[in-house]
């Protein structure tokens, strides 16, 4: 008897391990409305504009983005000077 298979039962529990890392990964689903009917979405803030009425707001996330609005608001730009300019207390 040569001793212990230690690399025969680590290659097992290598195996098993990743058994369950591959099932557990793709029992997800990748985006919203794959999967099993469960809905992921990220909790950020996004900005949409309604291109009928020019309406631009912010949703908690973008699944609640309603249908039709397009993502992203127009911005004014602004120079270095302001953003350097000191704030007023408003006093």
């Amino acid at each position: 008897m040569k001793g212990f298979p230690w690399t025969t039962i680590f290659a097992i529990i290598i195996i098993i391990l990743l058994f369950f890392a591959y099932r557990l990964w793709y029992s997800q689903p990748l985006s919203p409305g794959e999967g099993n009917g469960d809905i992921y979405c990220i909790q950020v803030i996004t900005s949409a504009q309604n291109p009928e009425t020019g309406e631009c707001r912010e949703f908690p996330t973008p699944c609640d983005v309603p249908p039709g609005w397009v993502g992203g608001c127009p911005v004014e730009p602004f120079s270095i000077q302001q953003l350097m300019s000191p704030i007023s207390p408003g006093f």
